[in-house]
């Protein structure tokens, strides 16, 4: 741990209660016997607690404004504190949080000069996606502890904790030999180095580490390929190169703050892994994937903050989800990659039908049916790869039926096999065969007869998946009721164009591109199409 303390809480003190409120700092009058008094009552609650101690730094991190108090701070500050004590499990925890709700300022700043007061031989230090940013809470922090009010409660504080035993055990200052924007250090030999995620750090180390969204937005606006990279490039940054720079591995505690821009973002690698994790969206929903039970709020919709001056009052809210889209809001406000509900592909515009996939085909014929093998090669079998996905669709009376699903990694001995196991399986209902014209598909085309599809002829990806959307939200992209791969199908859909992986999305929207381009969709399983009851379809319309 790298805070004893004297009084060690257990459950969070909501100093301002669930509604939060606006507070008002009055002006230092030492001369005061009765703001003397007051002072030092409001010492003594910052030594104590984190909460007290960003109240009574606020006139100094933040000179002549008011503080709007929601209880996501009480919050927020608990955890730190349970961190420092060493009492989250992994020593490791994540927060979210959306923008404007003093996420670097609890975490940078008031954390830091907290922990000094405990132990003002701890070394800090943060990385952060900008280099302006880490500098200015650098600084941010070192003008907090040189100010007379933080030089006031230190001195309390080595006097309070003293009596117990605990804190330093005599009074400090900053070093003058190591004092600058980017490194500072104190006569007690604590520092605190403040670095960009491009920054060289090897051969420093660090007793308490914060990483602060070291993810850009500009990262996720790529194409799919170019994010993936891009977020396997930040994952490797903290969990191998950041990881390795703690001073006592597994016990020196770390923090990593961000919001939630892809699904394969740092965040979401920490979340695969278990980590102790504290996500706020702005607005409550018990149906989250990542509820943390130290939310307050049991109403869906419930806002993080309540006050009718909160810096988002609801009109603000609007306003900024017209200004982000589905998108920018579901990531920065309510900590999810993709909307709750899905983006390009909703999940209740999804349909199912019941019975067999091959009797549908079989009863296809002769009524206008079309069945299509898509695949969608990866290059390579790696685990840090794309899945090859190979995806049998019925087109039928203008709808898409998904028959079988294929999503495997294999390498080009594997690819051929699925290609002869799903023709020696289907062979004589394929119509047609159509295979992306890319890495290993490219090598299929010249083993296999096929219908290359050059995927830059079409758009990009979401421009190809934008031909799925017609089908998709009238209801006729049909999946197979009970099958145990649909829940994976729906939820890469909902994610996408911001998952990890889009190869499901790319396999049936090349049918769908092929459809709607072609000069014809195909030769028909039979006899010329002709329009039939709901009822000889089978279809079971039951919503996810």
């Amino acid at each position: 741990m790298l805070v004893e303390p004297v009084y060690a809480r257990d459950s969070i003190e909501y100093l301002h209660g669930l509604e939060g409120a606006i507070l008002q700092f009055e002006k230092d009058k030492p001369n005061d016997p009765a703001w003397q008094a007051r002072d030092n009552l409001r010492q003594v609650a910052a030594v104590h607690s984190l909460a007290a101690f960003v109240q009574y730094t606020w006139p100094v991190t933040h000179p002549g404004r008011a503080l709007m108090w929601g209880p996501h701070i009480d919050v927020v500050c608990f955890a730190y504190e349970q961190l420092l004590y060493g009492r989250v499990e992994g020593h490791e925890l994540l927060v979210n949080l959306p923008p404007r709700c003093l996420k670097s300022m609890l975490t940078n700043v008031t954390m830091s000069a907290w922990l000094w007061l405990h132990n003002p031989s701890a070394q800090i230090m943060t990385i952060s996606g900008n280099r302006k940013v880490a500098y200015r809470d650098n600084i941010a922090t070192r003008d907090l502890i040189m100010s007379d009010r933080y030089q006031r409660l230190m001195k309390t504080a080595v006097d309070l904790l003293g009596e117990h035993g605990l804190g330093p055990g005599d009074y400090w200052e900053l070093s003058k030999a190591q004092n600058q924007k980017e490194s500072f250090q104190n006569t007690m030999r604590g520092s605190r180095i403040a670095n960009s995620a491009d920054s060289k750090i090897t051969g420093m180390g660090m007793d308490l580490q914060i990483v602060d969204d070291i993810v850009d937005k500009s990262q996720v606006l790529g194409s799919p390929s170019q994010v993936a990279n891009n977020m396997a490039k930040a994952v490797a940054l903290y969990e191998e190169k950041l990881s390795t720079r703690m001073n006592s591995p597994g016990r020196s505690p770390r923090v990593m703050i961000m919001q939630r821009l892809a699904e394969a973002d740092p965040a979401g690698h920490a979340l695969a892994r278990g980590v102790s994790n504290l996500i706020l969206p702005w607005n409550h929903d018990p149906e989250h994937p990542n509820t943390s039970p130290l939310d307050w709020r049991k109403h869906k919709g419930q806002p993080l903050m309540q006050m009718p001056n909160s810096i988002y009052p609801p009109k603000a809210i609007e306003a900024r989800q017209r200004q982000l889209g589905d998108y920018g809001f579901a990531s920065e406000f309510n900590q999810l990659p993709a909307p709750a509900g899905g983006g390009m592909f909703p999940k209740e515009h999804w349909s199912f039908y019941k019975g067999d996939g091959r009797s549908l085909v079989e009863h296809a014929r002769g009524r206008g049916g079309t069945l299509y093998l898509s695949m969608d090669c990866a290059s390579k079998d790696g685990d840090n790869n794309d899945f090859t996905v190979a995806s049998l669709v019925l087109h039928w009376n203008d709808d898409l039926y998904v028959i079988e699903q294929h999503r495997v990694k294999v390498d080009m001995t594997g690819l051929l096999e699925l290609y002869d196991s799903l023709h020696e399986s289907w062979g004589e209902h394929i119509v047609k065969v159509l295979i992306e014209d890319a890495s290993n598909g490219t090598a299929l085309l010249q083993l296999r007869p096929g219908h290359g599809m050059k995927p830059q002829k079409h758009g990009g990806k979401e421009t190809r998946a934008s031909y799925l959307q017609p089908y998709h939200a009238r209801g006729g992209l049909l999946l197979p009721d009970g099958r145990s791969w649909t829940r994976l199908c729906i939820r890469e859909f909902a994610l996408f164009p911001r998952g990890a992986y889009d190869d499901q999305v790319d396999a049936l929207a090349q049918v769908a591109v092929y459809i709607a381009t072609s000069k014809r969709s195909g030769a028909h399983i039979g006899a010329a199409k002709k329009r039939i009851s709901v009822f000889e379809r089978m279809l079971g319309r039951t919503l996810v």
